[in-house]
């Protein structure tokens, strides 16, 4: 198998946006991008799904038609310190508090430089007692977000939709609306050390006083609800990896499948899509294709000759980038043309190039 990059680099094109006016930080030194998206939309492929036979049981809500997305990549962290670590009902974690909490969990977390706590799955506890755990002093957690502001994040192709009867997702403290941790606030009157619980206790009179926090819905995490008529709609997307060591199809294309909206948080299912939906506008999305294809170039070509995992016994195939044809690339139709007579697969998907990802996150 061959792997060509870059193939359609232009480092001569003038018109290409000027990247230096925009940072991945702050003035703060954080992240713009916060990581409660994890994925972009072209609106001019958002459409309403069709009043056919086989949708009349189906939540009328938005599906994308075939096209690219942009989507972030999960992110593991090793040895998380508990102090980064809250429930999802706003409730800091002690030590003492993992005797309830499993591998398999979702919890928020908040690491150095982030805006906000964001859903994480704990993979795996860390002995207070561990060598590696001394610089913490205490407990540390391996956590997986699906998304986070140090995201990769990758140009993929949206091949599908998918409707999953007697799903719902999970909904977590609005970190952003509810009050923020203040401790030792005036003397013997303070907010209690959980953040976002509102507590205003006076000591004299032991009084806790608490406000109900908000909550908001996450596309992140799905959840089995047996409630009647309880959907949620999720697009598949597929992309090229960008590294490419070993050639089996683990290793050449990803497989993704993200949740965009969810009966049991719509508002109005003809338009609303979940928090972690962003919708762009096609200039928008023409621009970060710009900006890649001046940086790094659009396109790799994959010889099918030695990509015999591409098929399922029933020889049909299961590789799912854009249509191999050279109408679907027409911006470089005679390159194209070329690599497909030849038995090659061509995709414009991987991973988005830094320049491209600062655009974004600063639209």
């Amino acid at each position: 198998m061959e792997v060509y990059k870059n193939l359609f680099k232009n480092n001569e094109d003038s018109n290409v946006i000027d990247t230096s006016c925009y940072s991945l930080f702050n003035n703060n030194k954080e992240y713009k991008y916060d990581g409660k998206v994890n994925i972009w939309i072209n609106k001019k492929n958002i459409s309403i799904f069709p009043k056919e036979k086989e949708q009349l049981n189906a939540v009328n809500i938005l599906k994308s038609r075939p096209g690219y997305c942009i989507i972030s990549r999960s992110k593991l962290y090793k040895y998380v310190s508990l102090e980064h670590c809250i429930s999802i009902n706003g409730k800091k974690i002690m030590i003492d508090d993992l005797l309830n909490y499993s591998v398999g969990d979702i919890i928020l977390s908040k690491l150095p430089g982030w805006k906000s706590f964001l859903p994480c799955t704990i993979k795996s506890f860390h002995d207070i007692n561990d060598d590696k755990n001394e610089k913490f002093g205490g407990a540390t957690l391996s956590l997986m977000f699906v998304s986070c502001p140090e995201s990769d994040l990758t140009i993929a192709w949206n091949y599908s939709r998918n409707i999953m009867p007697n799903k719902s997702v999970i909904s977590h403290i609005d970190t952003e609306n509810n009050i923020q941790n203040i401790n030792n606030y005036k003397k013997n009157l303070y907010y209690a050390s959980a953040p976002f619980a509102a507590s205003l206790i006076n000591e004299d009179e032991n009084i806790i006083i608490s406000a109900n926090p908000s909550y908001i819905p996450s596309g992140f995490v799905d959840k089995t609800d047996e409630k009647y008529g309880r959907q949620i709609l999720k697009y598949n997307l597929s992309w090229i990896k960008p590294s490419i060591k070993c050639f089996d199809n683990k290793n050449i294309f990803g497989k993704k499948s993200v949740t965009v909206a969810a009966s049991s948080f719509s508002n109005n299912f003809t338009k609303d899509f979940l928090p972690n939906v962003q919708v762009l506008e096609p200039e928008q999305f023409d621009k970060i294709f710009k900006i890649q294809q001046h940086y790094v170039g659009l396109t790799n070509v994959i010889s099918k000759n030695n990509y015999n995992s591409c098929e399922l016994p029933n020889k049909k195939s299961i590789c799912n980038i854009e249509p191999q044809t050279v109408k679907q690339f027409e911006i470089i139709k005679n390159a194209a043309e070329y690599y497909l007579e030849r038995n090659n697969y061509v995709t414009f998907t991987g991973y988005l190039c830094e320049n491209a990802k600062k655009y974004l996150v600063n639209i």
